[in-house]
């Protein structure tokens, strides 16, 4: 879950206007998408 706070973080820092980095922003904001529907099809597993 870290990991995922983590790339949550990374998301709300606004690329410049550099090509590489909206593409590479974009990138992270389906990363992080498919990560979270990961977690809600899992188990809560924060419980133990």
């Amino acid at each position: 879950m870290a990991e995922v706070i983590k790339m949550l973080s990374l998301l709300k820092q606004e690329p410049d206007e550099n090509k590489e980095d909206i593409i590479f922003y974009e990138a992270q904001k389906v990363r992080i998408r498919s990560q979270l529907l990961t977690f809600e099809e899992t188990p809560d597993n924060s419980a133990s």
